[in-house]
């Protein structure tokens, strides 16, 4: 008999993996992960034990899964340029409208925070979390960076300096570019939009649009 035990951040954990108690596994979530998942997705150092292979990195604070769901939004504001007195921050197009925040707010792409950052940002280990702006916006503030840890394993490593990382993501970003989001619980994020492209390539600058898919409960209660 099937013996089903385990979402995708209990999976590692459950009792009797090796099939002796429970032989099928009901994660999901895993394919695309989100800001809360990967957060208590510190699951690394018990595979490790368990001689199970993971993804390659060999940093225990690291996140099992990467992310692989994205909301695209744009800099539609940005102040307290050089010289000024006004507290520097930009303003994006992506609020509660586009992102579910039941499980905290969406965070900057772990890929785009390293482009904007550069290679010494630890990006395994800390989110840079987009602050409220209300339905429709979404705001980095220079002066309050939130950083936010993976996970319990990344919270023991000194995070850097959110004023510096603040400043250093304004200044990298301009009217119009493009900042992707991880939202902050996939599942009731897919339901506030009618459709999610599917996209491939070596890297951002090279990826293409391989499909268009229509989320079918778009809205739907039952």
């Amino acid at each position: 008999s099937t013996q089903r035990h385990g979402g995708s951040g209990t999976f590692a954990v459950a009792e009797g993996l090796d099939g002796s108690v429970y032989n099928e596994i009901q994660a999901g979530s895993y394919i695309v992960m989100d800001r809360d998942y990967l957060q208590n997705n510190n699951m690394r150092p018990w595979l490790k034990a368990h001689t199970i292979s993971t993804t390659t990195s060999e940093d225990d604070a690291a996140p099992l899964f990467i992310p692989a769901m994205y909301i695209k939004s744009s800099v539609v504001s940005k102040s307290g340029y050089e010289g000024s007195s006004t507290v520097p921050r930009i303003v994006v197009d992506s609020g509660h409208k586009s992102s579910a925040i039941d499980s905290g707010l969406p965070c900057l792409a772990p890929w785009q925070a390293s482009q904007l950052l550069g290679q010494n940002w630890p990006a395994s280990n800390f989110f840079i979390e987009c602050g409220n702006g209300g339905d429709d916006h979404g705001v980095f503030k220079g002066d309050a960076i939130n950083l936010i840890p993976y996970n319990a394993g990344a919270q023991s490593i000194k995070p850097p300096d959110a004023k510096d990382v603040g400043k250093t993501l304004i200044d990298g970003l301009s009217l119009g570019s493009p900042v992707w989001l991880v939202p902050g619980h996939c599942d009731p994020t897919f339901n506030l939009h009618d459709y999610f492209f599917i996209v491939g390539g070596d890297s951002v600058g090279t990826a293409k649009v391989l499909d268009i898919g229509m989320v079918d409960a778009r809205g739907c209660q039952q």
